[in-house]
């Protein structure tokens, strides 16, 4: 398929079948599974998925990329390829009875993450995804407390999913060669996240604490803390504090401090 890729769709296209193979190898996926790709590009991965599953959905944006693979594939009868933005894709469009769906996909690094917290939106039609990023990117998925990449990312995510990340892919692999190197990263999504007294406001505590991440919180959340003080070490600094521990500050705040409740 002869393409010149578009910079400004961050247009990368895997070239390694055996990057491919390894990436559908690790997505665990079964006979009677149904697959999502997104950014079909030139049908790297599309083809190493075909015949393994019951069904594959694809959305690719770039109309020429689209054209070529839907003519390509027109005899695949389990194949479904959709012309769209994956940001405004609807998933009602996806016949699935009663199953949730694993998703694949080489993701666009420029939207990555609005990409990323679609899936989280749609977290109770998915059951994995295995999505391949620019590795940065990657490292903020999976990271744990005390790191420098352990920020707002990580706990979003990590509240839903279990986050791992599989390998790492060199630029080689691709036409044109990026200029960072990219990982797989798999999200195994929660059929229950954790409780948490109310997850607007541990959205607002997780993201004003990250977004004066060198303060300590008794500073950060000076607003929402008022002139109470409830039983929390914070003199703590936000990447310092686990999942279970922003759960557990987010409700002594929404319990005890009535100001977090009137900044909705």
């Amino acid at each position: 398929m002869h393409h010149i890729p578009k910079k400004r769709l961050s247009q990368n296209f895997l070239i390694d079948a055996n990057i491919s193979r390894k990436i559908v190898h690790a997505s665990h996926l079964l006979p009677d599974d149904t697959v999502l790709e997104i950014g079909c590009g030139q049908g790297a991965l599309t083809r190493e998925i075909l015949g393994k599953v019951h069904r594959v959905y694809g959305v690719e944006f770039d109309h020429q990329l689209y054209s070529a693979l839907k003519q390509e594939l027109k005899d695949q009868k389990h194949f479904t390829l959709f012309e769209a933005d994956f940001l405004e894709f609807d998933f009602d469009q996806l016949v699935i009875s009663g199953r949730k769906f694993k998703v694949i996909g080489n993701l666009p690094y420029h939207i990555s993450s609005p990409i990323i917290f679609k899936l989280i939106d749609h977290r109770d039609r998915i059951d994995t995804a295995t999505i391949m990023l620019q590795k940065e990117v990657a490292l903020r998925l999976v990271s744990e407390p005390s790191s420098k990449d352990y920020g707002i990312l990580s706990v979003f995510c990590q509240y839903f999913a279990v986050c791992k990340k599989m390998f790492d892919i060199p630029p080689t692999a691709f036409f044109p060669r990026p200029k960072v190197d990219s990982s797989i990263v798999q999200l195994t999504f929660k059929e229950t996240p954790p409780p948490v007294s109310d997850f607007d406001t541990f959205k607002r505590v997780v993201k004003r604490s990250f977004n004066q991440r060198r303060k300590m919180l008794r500073n950060s959340l000076s607003a929402f803390l008022g002139k109470k003080s409830i039983d929390f070490n914070l003199q703590l600094r936000p990447e310092q504090l686990s999942v279970d521990e922003f759960i557990r500050l987010t409700d002594l705040l929404y319990q005890e401090a009535p100001c977090v409740k009137s900044q909705k």
